[in-house]
């Protein structure tokens, strides 16, 4: 599963929970990921992520595709 849809859709505002049940995965593995991409882009939380994501123009329509 592509780091770059969970990014996105928590940039939409998706918490952990509903980002783990859009996707099938358990809400331990979207913190996993979140901790990944928190790593990748140098941040140090969701609330830069995020901003980050809308930055870089990366939060496109959420719910196009998961």
């Amino acid at each position: 599963l592509p780091i770059f849809h969970i990014w996105r859709l928590a940039a939409r505002g998706m918490s952990n929970g509903a980002i783990a049940s859009a996707l099938g995965l358990s809400e331990c593995t979207v913190r996993n990921y979140m901790s990944r991409i928190y790593d990748k882009l140098g941040v140090d939380s969701w609330r830069e992520a995020t901003a980050a994501a809308w930055a870089y123009g990366a939060t496109g329509n959420a719910w196009s595709e998961p």
